[in-house]
Parts: structure tokens; C-alpha cells; sequence
């Protein structure tokens, strides 16, 4: 003889609450920074951050004399720029680090991207890549493409923009 078990809830059980989610923990230096950032930007904005603590050491800086309010004005200024995208983050690094031996007194990142006068490493700039070929057109001459040239019965070439192919910078 086997034993069947009931499976529905008797009427005087309580039904149970359902779990409550939990929001996912963020690092309290990345709470109130301003700007939403992706957490690749976060751990971007936290290198920067590291960068000019460990050059400020190294420079004999140690911390900044406004304390924790001036490490918070740099990592604002270090996520408004890593948000903006518009600077490569080795030239941010490096522009923290100078910061931090030669203008210790400087908590705000932002100002020291115009301090090219004061001695600042100037951004490098990166040029689009430009294709070998135009692309979509098999008729185009080979050594200069996006070009086609002819030739007619006389032997006379004729060369003329390749109306078919993709721009030539990438």
C-alpha cells in the first residue's frame, strides 16, 4: 500500500511572500559621480582615479590636502570625460598622472585638458583609416582605385571617377 501525500495548501495555511529582488551592489566611490556610465566606463573612471593616486606618491604628493572632497571632484571630472568619449583613455591616464606630480594642488580633470601652456602632454590624434580600394566596384583599375579607365580603338585611355564605389576614407 502506498501513501499519497496531499499536494494543494489546506484553507488555513498562509501563502508565502514572494522573494524581493535585490538590486545589484555598485562600488560606493561610483554612486553620485553625475553622469550614468557603463561599467566599463566605471572601471575606466577607477584607473584613472588609481593612476593619479599612485603618481601623486610617487611624486611625494601623498593625498590631496582637501582629502576625500577633492578625490570626488576628480573622479567627477575623470566620468564626465570617460562618459563623453571624445578623449583616448591612455591620454587621459597620462594627463592624470602629470597632473598629479606637477600641479598637486589640482583635483578637476576637466581643467587639465586645456593645460597644454602649463606643460600638459597634448592629446594624440588619430586619423581615420583609409581603405586600399573602394569597395562594390570589380571594374575599378587596380592601381588607382576608385577610377576606371578605358581605352578606345585608336588606343587613347580614358580614365573617370568610378560612380559605383564606396568612399575612400573608412
Amino acid at each position: 500500500m502506498t501513501d499519497e501525500r496531499e499536494t494543494e495548501a489546506a484553507p488555513n495555511d498562509e501563502p508565502t511572500a514572494p522573494p524581493v529582488p535585490v538590486a545589484p551592489a555598485k562600488p560606493a566611490e561610483m554612486l553620485d559621480l553625475g553622469v550614468e556610465l557603463t561599467w566599463e566606463q566605471g572601471q575606466a573612471v577607477q584607473a584613472l582615479f588609481m593612476a593619479w593616486m599612485t603618481a601623486r606618491m610617487v611624486a611625494g604628493n601623498g593625498r590631496h590636502s582637501k582629502g576625500a572632497a577633492a578625490e570626488q571632484q576628480f573622479r567627477e571630472s575623470a566620468a564626465g570625460l570617460v562618459a563623453s568619449e571624445r578623449f583616448q583613455p591612455e591620454w587621459l591616464i597620462e594627463l592624470a598622472e602629470w597632473m598629479a606630480a606637477e600641479k598637486p594642488t589640482w583635483a578637476n580633470l576637466v581643467g587639465a585638458t586645456t593645460a597644454q601652456a602649463d606643460g600638459a602632454p597634448a592629446q594624440r590624434r588619430t586619423l581615420p583609416k583609409q581603405r586600399t580600394a573602394p569597395v562594390g566596384c570589380p571594374d575599378c583599375d587596380p592601381y588607382s582605385p576608385g577610377w576606371h579607365t578605358t581605352e578606345d580603338e585608336t588606343g587613347k585611355e580614358t580614365t573617370f571617377r568610378c560612380s559605383a564605389a564606396v568612399p575612400a576614407m573608412a
